[in-house]
């Protein structure tokens, strides 16, 4: 298995390992909402809508490692995952610059993360399709 195979096989890995973190994490949310109901107004409802939210985001990466773990060995799943790691790039970009537009001074490194392991998957799946076996 060539590197820049080995490098999107290690990307859906690393998609997968963290959907699952996060499908595991918006079910505490989601089943232990009630129990924010006492530190905030409303608190139930947005603790479930946040873990319906990250439970949506869970199942897109569990997908996009299952494809990337797929892609390493079946050239034909390589555009869908160049596909999907480059919609990973762009919400991840676009989360940094609402997040400096907001001006309240959150946290951007784990999106910074995010998006540098996507594109990093998108040369190495871009250099096996065109012909780095």
């Amino acid at each position: 298995m060539s590197p820049n195979r080995r490098i999107v096989q290690g990307t859906g890995l690393f998609y997968l390992v963290f959907g699952i973190i996060a499908l595991i994490t918006a079910a505490v949310m989601f089943f232990g909402a009630p129990l924010a109901e006492s530190s905030m107004e409303d608190g139930t409802e947005i603790a479930m809508m946040f873990g319906i939210i990250l439970a949506i985001i869970g199942l897109f990466m569990v997908v996009a490692g299952i494809i990337g773990l797929r892609a390493a060995k079946h050239d034909n799943l390589l555009k869908p995952f160049i596909y999907i790691s480059a919609f990973i790039v762009v919400l991840n970009l676009a989360e940094i610059g609402l997040t400096f537009r907001s001006g309240e001074g959150g946290s951007i490194y784990m999106n910074l993360i995010y998006a540098v392991f996507s594109f990093v998957a998108i040369v190495a799946a871009s250099r096996v399709l065109n012909g780095d076996k």
